[in-house]
């Protein structure tokens, strides 16, 4: 790691492709934590934890219920700072981000995202400094983040946790890596818990769902 005692560096974390897959979710989240302990042990450190869409899936009966809502509320319990929600309608994250702590980004408006003094802004189309990302692109020489001068672009990573460590202000990459999921690690408990919640939350919104359309139809 470079020295963040005189001049902090940024560290950002991201996932991006995770598909519903709420099995995995815990798994990811103690990955997290890990590194986030590892990280933080040395000295503090701005951690970016970052979502770069298609946390969702049309084939998951979660996200069916609930409009593609589940996921999200995971990812705000697994402490994201903000993430791409192409699963969600305009309206729906107007709607949503009422609930939830992280930002849901649509990719129109950028976001701000503050460590003390460090004011970073998030985005595509974000103004300097930003950590911005690619839409449906991947860098040609597989590269996982590339910096210029006050703009660090990340590329969504499959199956792998996105790791950059870049410098501040000028945000040129001191270090970036992935790791790749791992069912190995203990899951989290708390979101097992949290994926329980949701999981059984939407049944239970389907099955009154289904008992009005029932009844409406009996009405008929």
């Amino acid at each position: 790691m470079s020295d963040h005692s005189k001049f902090p560096s940024l560290i950002v974390l991201f996932t991006a492709n995770l598909r519903a897959n709420f099995e995995l979710m815990p798994h990811v989240s103690a990955m997290i934590q890990r590194m986030r302990s590892a990280l933080l042990a040395e000295n503090p450190h701005p951690i970016l934890l970052l979502d770069l869409g298609g946390a969702w899936d049309a084939a998951s009966w979660e996200c069916q219920v609930t409009e593609n809502r589940a996921p999200y509320l995971v990812l705000d319990a697994m402490g994201y700072a903000a993430v791409y929600a192409d699963g969600l309608r305009d309206e729906d994250i107007r709607g949503m981000q009422e609930t939830v702590e992280l930002r849901l980004m649509d990719n129109t408006r950028p976001a701000i995202w503050k460590w003390r003094d460090m004011v970073v802004n998030l985005g595509p189309n974000a103004p300097l400094p930003c950590v911005t990302w690619a839409i449906d692109d991947s860098a040609a020489d597989g590269a996982i983040a590339t910096g210029i001068e006050g703009c660090l672009m990340l590329y969504p990573q499959l199956g792998a946790l996105g790791f950059v460590e870049a410098a501040w202000p000028s945000l040129k990459i001191v270090q970036a890596k992935t790791i790749p999921f791992s069912w190995d690690i203990r899951p989290d408990p708390s979101i097992v818990a949290c994926v329980e919640f949701v999981q059984r939350e939407a049944k239970a919104y389907a099955e009154r769902t289904a008992r009005s359309q029932y009844d409406e139809d009996a009405d008929e």
